[in-house]
C-alpha cells in the first residue's frame, strides 16, 4: 500500500467514526422532543397554521446550561431564559411556552385578540419572545425557525382544569394534549 492510500484510508476511517457522533446539544434536544406537543392545522386542504407547546422546568433550564457548556462554549446571556428561570420558580403560576407558524408572519400574534386568535385554557398573560433569542431554539426543538414563541401563565387551578391547551383562528382549531408527567415511586 502506497502512502498516499494508505492516508485516504485514515481520513476515511477518522470521518466514518465522526460522522455518527452527535454533539451535546444535538443530545439535548433530542431528549426533549418527548415533551413537546406539535400540530398542524388546515382548513379545508389549505395550510392554516403550526403550533408547537413545551412546558419547561427549572432541570431542563439546568440541563440545557450543561449541555452548552459540555458542547465547549460559554452558556450565552439569555434575558429570555433568565426571565423563564424566574416565572417556572414562582409557586403560584404555571408556565407554558407556544411556537406558533403561519405563512403571514404579522398574523401569527397570539396578544392580538383582534386577529381572532383563542387560547383555552385562557392565561392571566401572553408574553412574545424575542426572535434572535438562540439558547431559546435549542430549548424547545422545533423544526420550524420562522416561527413566534410565546409564554402563557396561568394559575395552577386554571392550568390543571384541563388535559388539552387548544390554540384557534376564525379559520382552524388545534387540540394540543399536554403530556403528562411520569412520577417514579421507589
Amino acid at each position: 500500500m502506497t502512502l498516499k492510500t494508505y492516508v485516504l484510508v485514515m481520513v476515511c476511517c477518522v470521518c466514518l467514526s465522526c460522522a455518527g457522533r452527535k454533539q451535546p446539544l444535538d443530545d439535548y434536544s433530542e431528549s426533549q422532543k418527548s415533551k413537546l406537543v406539535e400540530r398542524t392545522a388546515y382548513n379545508q386542504a389549505d395550510f392554516s397554521f403550526w403550533v408547537a407547546f413545551y412546558e419547561p422546568t427549572v432541570e431542563d433550564l439546568e440541563g440545557l446550561r450543561a449541555a452548552w457548556i459540555e458542547h465547549s462554549q460559554a452558556f450565552p446571556e439569555s434575558k429570555t431564559i433568565s426571565e423563564l428561570r424566574k416565572e417556572i420558580e414562582k409557586e403560584n403560576q404555571k408556565v407554558a411556552l407556544v411556537a406558533l407558524y403561519m405563512s403571514a408572519f404579522e398574523n401569527a400574534d397570539l396578544k392580538n385578540k383582534s386577529l381572532g386568535w383563542s387560547i383555552a385554557p385562557v392565561p392571566f398573560s401572553v408574553v412574545e419572545l424575542p426572535e434572535a433569542d438562540a439558547p431559546l431554539r435549542i430549548l424547545m426543538p422545533v423544526n420550524n425557525n420562522w416561527a413566534r414563541y410565546f409564554i402563557l401563565k396561568y394559575s395552577p387551578e386554571t392550568w390543571l382544569s384541563s388535559p388539552l391547551l387548544v390554540i384557534s383562528n376564525p379559520a382552524s382549531r388545534v387540540d394540543l394534549v399536554k403530556p403528562t408527567k411520569v412520577l417514579v415511586h421507589p
